[in-house]
């Protein structure tokens, strides 16, 4: 497993849809995107931000933050986060921030901890 490694799901956001007012996230776009990594993501940790994003994934709506769990078709453990966008009141709530960063600094702890064999300093 690697250490850390960082995707995108969509590199360019449309933005603002033709007579919208509100900045829409693309769910077309989105779920082609994520089947497009769908074969790169083969038994990774997959940290999902955003509940637009665990959308593209196919992840339920009802998913608990912050809880890892395995999805066997898409061969993957992920957890989910809430975006930290400006827009996102959940972290305006009393000790979530701090939630989310124990969550955060536990998993990359694990995830340093141990080094794969392809992590390996030459």
């Amino acid at each position: 497993m690697r250490a850390f490694d960082r995707v995108n799901l969509l590199y360019e956001h449309p933005g603002k849809y033709p007579g919208g007012s509100e900045d829409k996230f693309p769910r077309t776009l989105g779920r082609a995107a994520a089947q497009a990594m769908r074969p790169w993501l083969f038994g990774r940790e997959v940290l999902l931000v955003g509940r637009d994003v665990a959308r593209a994934f196919d992840v339920p709506d009802d998913h608990p933050w912050m809880e890892w769990r395995e999805m066997p078709t898409w061969r993957i453990r992920y957890a989910c986060i809430p975006h930290p966008s400006g827009r996102n009141h959940w972290y305006n709530e009393a000790g979530n921030i701090k939630a989310v960063s124990e969550f955060l600094q536990a998993w990359i702890a694990v995830a340093f901890s141990s080094r794969g064999e392809d992590d390996q300093p030459a």
